[in-house]
Order: structure tokens, then sequence, then C-alpha cells
């Protein structure tokens, strides 16, 4: 009678190869977002609920507008923060509903880039309204790529606007994403190469070359 021998344990099995991981502020390529037009409806009920319902947004974004204009910073933080957790996953819900285009409010988001107190976060938000192409062309209307690139500038280890390695990096980060959705347009493109923003943006991956979320947003500008 034979011993029966032990197995060797088996290999672990490699996992399977995702996708190329999207920036966590840049827009789809057009098979994407087509894609995820395609699916809109069929969200389950509970996926719309984590998202935030429609029918709330125009009073948000109301609210975000008025924030902005009677210069109530700490409001604005909270309140783009909030709406930034509610509608990340929401793309896209943002890119074909209506509720969430906004021309005061990009615009007003626009002048907001230079406000070092709020700028981060109106920055951010812009990233996301600009999922929209009716927002993305009023933030070209409204100078948001000169805009865009000054805070990038101003973002500069040279500069004084920003106190703090961290500071500097979270601003560059959302600069170059919200370009990188600009440049998604060939307006967009035009807007980047008119103000000269090719060489901001390499200017910004070689002062952070060791910033991971850096390289790989000015890369997607570059490659827009």
């Amino acid at each position: 009678m034979l011993e029966g021998k032990e197995l060797p344990p088996a290999p672990p099995k490699e996992p399977a190869p995702s996708a190329a991981a999207e920036s966590k502020y840049s827009r789809p390529s057009s098979r994407e977002k087509q894609a995820a037009l395609d699916s809109c409806g069929h969200l389950v009920p509970s996926a719309r609920r984590h998202f935030g319902a429609l029918s709330e947004v125009p009073l948000q974004l109301s609210a975000l507008r008025d924030a902005l204009e009677t210069g109530e910073s700490d409001v604005f933080c909270v309140k783009a923060a909030a709406f930034v957790d509610m509608w990340q996953g929401g793309r896209e819900q943002m890119e074909s509903h209506p509720a969430f285009v906004d021309d005061l409010l990009v615009a007003a988001l626009v002048e907001a880039f230079q406000s070092v107190a709020v700028s981060w976060h109106a920055l951010k938000l812009a990233c996301l309204m600009a999922r929209a192409d009716s927002n993305a062309l009023t933030l070209l209307r409204c100078g948001g790529v000169a805009a865009t690139l000054a805070a990038l500038e101003g973002a500069d280890e040279r500069s004084p606007q920003h106190e703090g390695r961290e500071a500097r990096v979270m601003q560059v980060e959302v600069a170059l994403a919200l370009l990188q959705n600009v440049a998604y347009s060939s307006a967009g493109v035009a807007c980047i190469l008119n103000e000269g923003g090719v060489s901001l943006v390499l200017r910004a991956m070689r002062q952070f070359a060791a910033v991971a979320e850096v390289g790989k947003n000015g890369l997607g500008v570059l490659w827009n």
C-alpha cells in the first residue's frame, strides 16, 4: 500500500488586471462617458440616496453662491466639502442632469480661485462642476483657465502665498486636475496653450516630481 504524499500548496492566484485608475478629479474618456450615461437609469434606490437627492441640488448650489457672495469663507468651505463628498461618486448625474448647471456659481468660483481662504475648495468644487459641458464652457468664458494657472503658479515653492509644503502640494494637485478636465475640449486646450499653461504645468511637475498625484494629473493635462 502506497503512502499518500502531501501535495505542495497551490500557488496564489494573480489578481485579474484592472483598468488604470481614473484620477479622483478627472473626467472619463468619451467611451467611458457614454457607458456611464447608458447606465444612468439603472442605479438602485440605495445608490441614489447615497449620492444625494437631485431635487436638493439647486438649493445646495444656491447656498454655495450665497456663502461666496457674503464672504463667509468658513461656511463656504464646509458646504463645498460636503457637496464634493456627496457627489464625487455621482459622475453620470453631474454630466447629464441640468440641476448641476449653474453659470453664476461657476463664475463666482473662478473669482474665488485667488482667495487663499477658499482657493482649494473652490478649485475642487469647480473640478466637479466642470463635469457638465455647459459649466466647463462657462468656466472658459469667465477666464477660468487663466485663474487656475494663477492658482497653480501661486503654489510655487518660491511663492509666499501658501505656507507649508503640504498646502502647496494640495493646491497643485487640484489645479492640475481642473486643467485636465478643461483640456477634454478643443476650446479648453486652446485656452491652456494661449495662456502659456504648458510651461507652468511642466514646472509644477518638476518641482513636485516626488508626488505621484501631481505627476498623474500633469500628464493628464499634457496628454489631452
